[in-house]
């Protein structure tokens, strides 16, 4: 469990500096909710219990010891009738006790074969694997989570970035406007085009702005983040850093066996199969070894059923063994049966359905990656083309519809952008999950810092 070793031994070193530190990347928001969140608490609390539900199988071939005792007040003594002619002629009425009688004893049983309690030992070895695959489990999921939510802020911060920036560009048109308006040398109708123009930014921005806060709330959620404390992350650039690291990790062959949800369903199939065959094999008789010690004592009063008392023991084979109970056992065992031949079908179509996940995410993910580098190149394009309009414009050798026009396609290649931008992070994450390699992302994350 490398991933596992790796994340959670940094997981509280992060966790110790995290608040000292100005701004947060991607890796260290991660290693926070690896080591506060409270699903990955509630992971380790399922890892105890399994250690508990396998010593409490294990506890079943062990020594048990038990003690019993007792007072009895017989306040109307039994009586029993020995008939005539064997000692009287007439009926005899003969009490075997005496009105006080107690009993105290010890006795130790050690099972010596149970077929049942041998599968289940079979099992106890795979209920401490699921529970830490069930661990790797959440803490993938949180590491997905987490992600998702960096990504989305980001692409918020951009948009919003982009918004400000087209913003301070009508601001400064505006002021040109109001002036030229005031000369007598722009129509009022041209100059009420740009303040729509504007007025629709400042919405935009609005709605930006709310998106931007909800995202940063969502992120300290998935974080097990305080909603009250300020979080800082890592300044949002143009080009997502994993675009332009140059030893991006490649595309992996691959491998099912990295996926926590397959390993999980290959348990469970296994889980399955002992059951079966603890069904099967149950009526086998169970054999067990016991030893017994105790005294008892009986006597008119309490005092003498205490002063009276006299030891006994014993040793003994217990055997024990069900012939036929109704075909019930049968029933059990083919319902079993059906249950596992339906998880071995199950996990041959979750197999197929894994594989067509990775198929669809690699080529989101190459196509993502090449309409980033095509919609930079456009973006960067109608830049320079609207700050030519917006120069000609200045100096009155272009209309204001030329200068709409080109800030309305600078607008729409920003846009285009940023859908890029969502769709490369959503594919990246998407393969990474699907490949079973979130974990290699994560370290991946923490060597590039």
């Amino acid at each position: 469990m490398k991933f596992i070793r790796g994340c959670i031994l940094s997981c509280f070193l992060y966790s110790a500096t995290l608040l000292g530190q100005e701004n947060l990347s991607l890796e260290d928001c991660i290693a926070y909710g690896l080591a506060n969140h409270g699903t990955i608490t509630i992971a380790k609390n399922n890892t105890l219990a399994s250690d508990a539900a396998v010593n409490e199988v294990v506890a079943g071939y062990l020594p048990k010891v038990s003690v019993n005792g007792g007072i009895d007040d017989n306040i109307k003594v039994q009586e029993q009738v020995i008939p005539a002619g064997i000692f009287s002629d007439q009926d005899l009425r003969v009490a075997f006790t005496k009105q006080y009688n107690t009993t105290g004893s010890v006795q130790l049983d050690q099972v010596i074969y149970d077929q049942s309690l041998l599968i289940g030992l079979k099992a106890g070895k795979y209920t401490k694997t699921q529970a830490a695959l069930s661990k790797k489990e959440r803490e993938e999921a949180l590491v997905y989570s987490i992600t998702s939510y960096y990504y989305q802020y980001g692409v918020y911060k951009l948009q919003l970035q982009f918004l400000l920036e087209n913003k301070a560009t009508y601001e400064s048109q505006l002021q040109i406007a109001a002036l030229q308006l005031e000369k007598g040398v722009l129509a009022n109708v041209d100059y009420n085009r740009l303040q729509v123009n504007y007025n629709n930014i400042l919405s935009n921005i609005r709605t930006a702005s709310t998106n931007l806060s909800e995202s940063m709330n969502a992120l300290k959620n998935a974080m097990g983040y305080s909603l009250d404390k300020i979080l800082q992350l890592e300044e949002v650039t143009k080009v997502p850093k994993e675009v332009l690291l140059q030893n991006e990790l490649a595309v992996h062959e691959y491998d099912i066996t990295k996926r926590s949800d397959y390993l999980l369903d290959s348990l469970n199939t296994q889980l399955l199969a002992i059951d079966f065959e603890r069904i099967k094999y149950s009526n086998l008789p169970k054999l067990s070894f016991y030893a017994r010690y105790g005294t008892i004592g009986f006597g008119d009063n309490l005092n003498e059923s205490f002063s009276t008392q006299q030891s006994f023991s014993a040793i003994g084979l217990k055997l024990s063994a069900t012939l036929f109970e109704g075909f019930g056992k049968t029933a059990r065992a083919k319902q079993a049966e059906i249950k596992y031949k339906n998880a071995i079908e199950q996990q041959h179509l979750n197999s197929e359905k894994y594989k067509l996940e990775v198929a669809n995410a690699t080529n989101k993910l190459a196509n993502a990656k090449e309409a980033i580098t095509q919609e930079l190149e456009n973006i960067n394009l109608a830049e320079s083309v609207f700050n030519a309009t917006n120069l000609q414009y200045r100096k009155g050798v272009t209309s204001l519809k030329y200068w709409l026009d080109d800030q309305l396609a600078l607008k729409e290649s920003q846009r285009n952008y940023l859908q890029a931008v969502v769709d490369y992070y959503v594919a990246t994450i998407e393969l990474k999950k699907s490949n079973g390699t979130l974990s290699t992302y994560y370290n991946f994350l923490n060597t590039d810092k």
